[in-house]
């Protein structure tokens, strides 16, 4: 049988790993796709997220949303907030963009700690830089009212 795993996979499998418990075993496919050479710019964890970011500059591999998006979510899934808001921080300062999904994981994130206010102010900056908000971004919002 001749079956392609495509990026997206790894990435369905990484998100299950985080949310059943699993960050290391999540982490260390993420790592072996790194080192395998998979592109993560399609779908890519804290201390160890910000090792993760580190090795990517070591390596020169191109930062990108996504591969930003990938770390993001890993913190937040497994609630290292403090750490998130630093990669949060150096995503913008990099001069990147967030997409929907960015935003969507960040604002769940904000409003996981209780920081509504900021939640709703990251809604309202993301809307003025044209990235519409989705039913997934008012139902994080409105999960934490």
């Amino acid at each position: 049988m001749n079956i392609r795993i495509e990026e997206s996979t790894f990435e369905i499998l990484i998100r299950a790993l985080c949310g059943i418990g699993r960050a290391s075993d999540a982490l260390g496919i993420l790592n072996q796709l790194v080192e395998e050479g998979f592109d993560l710019d399609q779908k890519g964890k804290g201390m160890d997220a910000l090792g993760l970011v580190k090795q990517m500059k070591m390596n020169k591999i191109e930062a990108n949303v996504m591969r930003y998006h990938v770390v993001l979510d890993w913190l937040i899934c497994n609630k290292e907030f403090s750490v998130a808001d630093k990669v949060f921080d150096e995503l913008v300062v990099l001069g990147l963009v967030p997409n929907i999904h960015t935003y969507n994981v960040y604002i769940n994130g904000l409003c996981l700690q209780g920081k509504v206010e900021e939640g709703i102010s990251m809604f309202r900056s993301m809307g003025m830089l044209g990235c519409v908000p989705d039913l997934n971004t008012y139902r994080a919002i409105s999960s934490a009212l």
